[in-house]
């Protein structure tokens, strides 16, 4: 992975930290997405960072372009922008859903287009999907459910779109992601979930358009 440049979105989350880390340690040139100032402080000395709202379309657009003009054309993005949410079906107000629909895949959907437009060939696009939309929504997580399923068909159908292109997609689909090293609760550890994020950009990436699931102990 050494030389490549990828974007991060999120990168001042949980799981954005870990995928950063891990990133330039494989001697990756990071490009941190952050949402403000505030989010920027918390990225380590010597990263680019850039300012962004993954959920706003004019922010994304005007971002990569940022981007590339900055670090010239991209090996990919890692998008880990999310939320999860709890409310059961006859709770769930048109504003909560739509909430956890454009913070999960409309973002995705955003990151995924314009990425695509400032990627090179043989590059790749990652997004974060979850079991309950991979395999079975679970009940009081309509929103997250259907949100997460969305993320996983779009990754399906921007693979096979951007196969000419020689860009490959790839949806990571953890179990509860555990952030303490020591946690021997049912899920996956928060470093497993960042090695999946990065396979693609391996010399053995797995196939574009498939869903990686990580589930530790939780199977």
């Amino acid at each position: 992975m050494e030389g490549k440049t990828i974007v991060v979105t999120g990168a001042a989350g949980r799981l954005g930290r870990h995928v950063v880390d891990l990133a330039r340690k494989r001697g990756v040139t990071v490009a941190a997405v952050v949402l403000n100032e505030q989010e920027a402080r918390q990225i380590p000395e010597g990263v680019a960072t850039f300012e962004m709202n993954v959920t706003h379309e004019s922010d994304v657009v005007s971002g990569f372009a940022g981007i590339q003009d900055y670090l010239g054309d991209l090996d990919g993005v890692i998008h880990t922008v999310g939320a999860w949410g709890m409310t059961p079906l006859l709770s769930t107000d048109l504003a909560n859903w739509q909430k956890l629909m454009t913070l999960n895949l409309t973002s995705a959907f955003l990151v995924f287009r314009e990425a695509a437009r400032h990627t090179r060939r043989g590059g790749a696009l990652v997004a974060i999907a979850a079991g309950q939309g991979v395999d079975r929504g679970a009940p009081g997580q309509a929103a997250y459910s259907a949100a997460k399923a969305g993320v996983m068909r779009l990754v399906e159908a921007a693979g096979a779109e951007l196969a000419e292109k020689q860009i490959r997609t790839l949806a990571v689909a953890p179990s509860t992601i555990l952030f303490d090293p020591a946690s021997t609760d049912p899920g996956v550890h928060v470093a497993e979930v960042a090695r999946a994020c990065l396979a693609p950009f391996s010399n053995t990436p797995p196939a574009s358009g498939t869903t990686f699931r990580v589930y530790g102990s939780a199977t």
